[in-house]
């Protein structure tokens, strides 16, 4: 092969062509799975000054020498604003440290992503450096990279004085409670952060407290991902008090938490006087139909939220009916998740109630839910009715002929 074959976006064209271009402006280059012999083709297509905005190099198992080339052009370049080097088995010091001088001297790289490397504690210190100084970076994604205490202690360190970036990923590395205490630290400061990923590390309730804090006094963070961590009841809570005071927060996935009635009774309280908040995650916690009932009574007087996933938890029929009252008085709630919640036929009829009166939700998921078909008879009459809902997941019911003849399929 005498070259690689690549994805060459020009404006609103996609082309194929060998990567031997010269002097050209490509909007994209596309060098997934590309062929190991091509690297000197790349080498070449890189220093022959083609003007180029958004380079994909992940999946391609690039290596140290690779990296280092990339880091090279990286340098001097004056036009790049996307870098994708992600799942490229990053692993060398030498490699994080070439990445972070870059970064030191560019200054029109926008995005850079770095998921699943593997570049460690050493590698975080390094990056940490370079965004002290480095003023254009606006989104690192760091997911999957083996970060533990020192790397992100050092990425906190950068946080607080960093000023342009806004998206950072950190999920799925080695994160605990005492590192979410020096984040909490370093967003009490910083003012440009929008968006934190911290999913599936390892924090606890003392960990949520500590970002509670600094939720009080941020006012430039709009998402927060905690999914997959284990905060608990306890950090339930203390988040909570943060959502009461907190006006910028808008996305926060508390997923897979072991939240209980006691973190929902908590969080409820937040919903009455929380006027930002837009999409609530909860899958897959522990919360019965209490903890449902006190949530769903809380959407009554609530106007903000549009979307709220309770799936995989166990509300039952009862907080089904506690979820029908509160339908029929909300009026901003567009996306609904009850995706296996054991709600059966009486909680089908309840929802099927507030069906015919709501007009606003557009999406329910009631997934393997046990509805039989005098369930679904009541959803499709409620059906006849309603004139928003343009999604409905029955998937995995026990719905036979007589529910489907009644016009839900």
């Amino acid at each position: 092969m005498e070259g690689a074959l690549l994805k060459l976006k020009e404006g609103n064209n996609t082309n194929y062509a060998l990567l031997n271009f010269g002097a050209r402006v490509c909007d994209e280059i596309d060098f997934r799975k590309a062929d190991k012999p091509a690297w000197s083709d790349f080498s070449s297509a890189l220093f022959q000054g083609s003007i180029i905005h958004n380079l994909d190099i992940s999946l391609s198992d690039i290596g140290v020498n690779g990296a280092k080339l990339v880091a090279k052009y990286l340098t001097n370049n004056s036009t790049l604003e996307h870098l994708n080097l992600g799942h490229n088995n990053i692993r060398d010091e030498e490699v994080a440290r070439a990445l972070s001088t870059a970064l030191e001297h560019n200054s029109t790289l926008k995005q850079l992503n770095l998921y699943s490397n593997y570049i460690g504690d050493e590698g975080a210190r390094a990056l940490s450096t370079a965004l002290e100084c480095n003023s254009t970076l606006q989104h690192l994604n760091l997911l999957s990279n083996y970060i533990g205490d020192d790397g992100a202690r050092a990425l906190s360190t950068a946080l607080e004085r960093n000023s342009t970036l806004q998206h950072l990923n950190l999920g799925r590395n080695n994160i605990g409670d005492k590192i979410a205490r020096a984040l909490s630290t370093a967003l009490e400061r910083n003012s440009a952060l929008k968006q934190l990923n911290l999913y599936s590390n390892y924090i606890g309730d003392d960990g949520a407290r500590a970002l509670s804090k600094a939720l009080e006094r941020n006012s430039t963070l709009q998402h927060l991902d905690l999914g997959g961590n284990k905060i608990g009841d306890n950090g339930a809570r203390a988040l909570s008090t943060a959502l009461e005071r907190n006006s910028t927060l808008q996305h926060i996935n508390l997923g897979g938490n072991s939240i209980g009635d006691k973190g929902a009774r908590a969080l409820s309280t937040a919903l009455e006087h929380n006027s930002t908040l837009e999409h609530l995650n909860l899958f897959s916690n522990n919360i019965g139909h209490e903890g449902a009932r006190v949530l769903f009574t809380a959407l009554e007087s609530n106007y903000t939220l549009k979307h709220l996933d309770l799936g995989y938890n166990n509300i039952g029929y009862e907080g089904a009916q506690a979820l029908s009252t509160a339908l029929e008085h909300n009026s901003s709630l567009q996306h609904l998740n009850l995706y296996s919640n054991y709600i059966g036929d009486e909680g089908a009829l309840a929802l099927s109630t507030a069906l015919e009166h709501n007009s606003t939700l557009e999406h329910l998921n009631l997934f393997s839910n046990n509805i039989g078909d005098k369930g679904a008879q009541a959803l499709s009459t409620a059906l006849e009715r309603n004139s928003t809902l343009q999604h409905l997941n029955l998937y995995s019911n026990y719905i036979g002929g007589e529910g489907a003849r009644d016009g839900l399929f």
